[in-house]
């Protein structure tokens, strides 16, 4: 009788009850944890009650903001770990660990990016430095789940770095990073390798670029512990420990100031840090801020060298690195950039010129192929 009860109040909440609190509470409009902004509610008339557009969205409504939706995802998360599963969303649920799985490379967006290179090369004869960079899937295979399926990102890497050959100058990080590859190189939450993955490609770096050597425990300076990145976002499995993160110390006497252009004005920054970012969900935007079109890093160096830096984000713990050996660092994010990128950079007056994208990226998006229009 007991038990009929039991069931009777359990129906009575998920299917009247819970569903009135969704809409008596304040809806949210972005979520912390997920790092996105929420389905708002439908728009509702005729057009779109035919057209099932709001259904759909209705739908859409009640699966973001129904009430206590992060704790619903995390027993789901749980339950299903303890059932085998570990794969979600196409995250690897391993040990204290969440590892994004890669797809199989776009073959022709692949092309796309190399012709790319190829062309701005020939337009600006320069001989860029390429460095592709490979996740955690690759050098930490062995933290995998039995059975996981992946596929070579050295052999693709190779096979990139062959197309252009005599094109580019290659940056190998695959024998430092596989070295180091039980070390803390790659979060635990966040597709991202950590500040010290990024000082060993730093290290790997300076055999082709007059780098200042900088030693281990300049990047042994924690900022937050409580990082929880996209993959925790993502995977709905919150059984791992949050990441620590830490920043290049800049040495005292060096001063390393930041400009960022927005793509409509240009705004002024004193560090390439933005402390305020350590208090919200994305903490990876510490580093240089929130991605934008182009980010330009000066410093009082004294090299009178400047440093041109196409990219995606994993170069932003990385970058401060290089106000060391450069007076001025100019990176270019060409997702952001319509257009050719000569209408607001001038190559020629770089003294060298550094390709910087995951492997990921490469594969999967076409950035690099924005480089055939100057």
């Amino acid at each position: 009788m007991k038990g009929k009860k039991f069931a009777a109040l359990a129906f009575f909440i998920c299917m009247f009850l819970l569903p009135i609190l969704t809409f008596a509470l304040p809806a949210k409009q972005f979520s912390e944890i997920e790092n996105r902004y929420l389905e708002e509610f439908p728009t509702l008339n005729l057009q779109t009650i035919m057209n099932r557009k709001f259904m759909n969205g209705f739908e859409s409504y009640i699966a973001d903001h129904f009430v206590g939706r992060d704790q619903w995802v995390a027993v789901k998360g749980y339950s299903e770990y303890a059932m085998g599963k570990r794969e979600n969303n196409g995250i690897f649920l391993c040990d204290n660990a969440l590892i994004e799985h890669l797809e199989e490379p776009n073959e022709e967006y692949t092309q796309q990016n190399i012709q790319g290179i190829r062309d701005f090369a020939q337009n600006t004869g320069k001989t860029p430095y390429l460095m592709l960079i490979p996740s955690a899937s690759e050098i930490q295979q062995d933290r995998l789940p039995m059975f996981a399926q992946t596929w070579s990102q050295k052999d693709y890497t190779d096979s990139i770095c062959s197309a252009l050959e005599g094109v580019v100058t290659p940056i190998d990080l695959y024998g430092t990073l596989t070295e180091h590859k039980d070390d803390y190189i790659y979060y635990r939450t966040d597709h991202h390798w950590t500040t010290y993955g990024a000082y060993l490609a730093y290290q790997q770096l300076s055999n082709y670029l007059p780098l200042v050597s900088l030693e281990p425990e300049s990047v042994d300076n924690p900022v937050s512990d409580s990082f929880l990145g996209t993959l925790y976002s993502k995977a709905g499995y919150r059984n791992v420990q949050a990441d620590t993160m830490n920043a290049y110390r800049i040495p005292e006497g060096r001063t390393v100031q930041g400009s960022v252009f927005t793509g409509q004005e240009t705004k002024e920054y004193d560090s390439p840090y933005f402390a305020e970012k350590l208090d919200v969900k994305d903490k990876y935007s510490y580093f240089l801020g929130e991605n934008q079109p182009i980010v330009t890093l000066n410093s009082n160096a004294g090299t009178g060298k400047k440093l041109l830096v196409f990219k995606d984000s994993y170069a932003h713990s990385l970058a401060p690195m290089l106000t060391e050996s450069y007076d001025q660092i100019t990176l270019v994010d060409l997702r952001y950039i319509n257009g050719g990128y000569s209408e607001y950079i001038d190559v020629s007056q770089y003294d060298d010129v550094l390709m910087m994208y995951s492997v990921d990226v490469f594969a999967h998006q076409q950035n690099p192929s924005k480089l055939s229009n100057p």
